[in-house]
């Protein structure tokens, strides 16, 4: 996680990412940091350290506030709730009268604290200061039965045990004083609403008219909601630049026993392209088909996509024998084979070829047959939508 800032109030130091050495630790320890059983992380404080060395003394030694910075200058992080913590919030105080007029009465109130439609509100406390009407008598029961925030019981049997009844005016008694409100608060409306109840013998003394007179106040750091990121704009998908020419595939075509069939498919998927001529090649190397004592060692045949193109070649050559050695050990087993109807309907051509049983030595890179097909297609860029849309149009 990224550690919160002031922005542009001040500058914190950082618990990730954390510096131990370096500028950052310059002159000093950097304050620890932990985690909080809340699940927070915040940074202890320095406190001074008492040294017997007679030597001159830093500026701890005069104002611990100095062991607080580190090496950039960077205060310690405030701990959530402080006021430091809120330097980029205002505060805002909100307070509306709660009043009632009969012995037994119930006062309701209501107090639009923020708008949460532009605006952020955190640390909001409220308090309730009671005006002391007729709450000086404990034993007959004279009190504030209850307080109510946001249908939450917050404070019940409050006894002031003040009067206003003397000559002397009594100061209000706080029923409730900063009880946290983050929790009880209405976020979708910003709102308080408030109700308290006096008891039945609460009957005398009124404070300008009511004998349930209080002055609830919320406070609150408030602060406008951050502007919204604008919403990407969706990017188009890029095509891939096609560009004319000759497009080639290739595969192999081998299998490792004698008398056995070799099989290869080759896909001619080629997005956004045209194939207007294709052609395919058959190339082997040689392993044991020089036909030595009169034995048949040769190609039997091969297949392309459904028809048999070659039969019973014969190689020649036995890299392992007596072979004359000057000669190339690859054979062009098929060449410029045209499979054009087969790329364009199909896209896949498939060849298989077949070595006779008495090809059985000389392997070639553990192959009896070991070879590659190859296909050769001349190709040309197909029309966007676009182009093909416009010819549609033109018609």
């Amino acid at each position: 996680h990224e550690s919160p800032s002031a922005g542009s109030k001040d500058s914190w130091a950082t618990h990730f990412p954390q510096s131990h050495s370096g500028v950052a630790s310059a002159g000093g320890s950097v304050p620890a940091w932990r985690i909080t059983e809340a699940g927070n992380w915040v940074q202890d404080f320095v406190p001074a350290v008492v040294s017997e060395f007679s030597g001159g003394n830093d500026a701890t030694w005069f104002d611990v506030s100095t062991a607080q910075f580190d090496g950039f200058g960077r205060q310690r992080q405030p701990n959530p709730g402080t006021d430091r913590w809120f330097d980029m919030w205002t505060e805002r105080r909100v307070n509306t009268t709660l009043t009632c007029q009969d012995p037994g009465c119930t006062a309701t109130a209501s107090l639009d604290v923020f708008d949460p439609q532009t605006e952020l509100a955190r640390n909001c406390k409220l308090s309730v200061p009671v005006h002391p009407t007729d709450f000086d008598d404990q034993f007959s029961g004279e009190r504030v039965e209850f307080i109510d925030v946001n249908g939450v019981r917050v404070n019940t049997d409050c006894f002031p045990l003040q009067s206003s009844c003397a000559e002397v005016q009594n100061p209000m008694f706080h029923c409730v004083s900063q009880l946290p409100l983050d929790v009880l608060m209405n976020s979708s409306t910003g709102k308080v609403d408030l109700e308290a109840k006096i008891s039945l013998v609460v009957d005398e003394c009124a404070h300008d008219g009511n004998l349930l007179s209080a002055i609830p106040e919320v406070t609150c750091m408030v602060m406008p909601l951050p502007t919204p990121l604008p919403e990407p704009t969706p990017a188009s998908p890029v095509m891939e630049r096609c560009t004319a020419g000759t497009f080639t595939v290739s595969a192999p075509l081998n299998c490792p026993e004698r008398g056995c069939v070799a099989h290869v498919e080759l896909p001619l998927n080629a997005q956004h392209l045209f194939l207007d001529h294709c052609t395919l090649a058959v190339q082997i190397n040689q392993t044991d088909f020089d036909g030595d004592l009169g034995s048949l060692e040769l190609v039997e045949w091969v297949n392309v996509s459904g028809d048999t193109v070659v039969s019973d070649v014969v190689p020649g050559q036995n890299p392992c024998g007596c072979s004359n050695s000057s000669s190339s050990m690859s054979f062009a087993l098929l060449q410029d084979y045209n499979v054009t109807n087969v790329s364009v309907n199909e896209g896949i051509v498939r060849v298989s070829a077949k070595i006779s049983d008495a090809v059985d030595e000389c392997a070639s890179n553990g192959y009896l047959l070991d070879g590659k097909v190859t296909v050769t297609c001349s190709a040309s860029c197909a029309p966007s939508f676009s182009d093909v849309w416009g010819a549609v149009q033109e018609r």
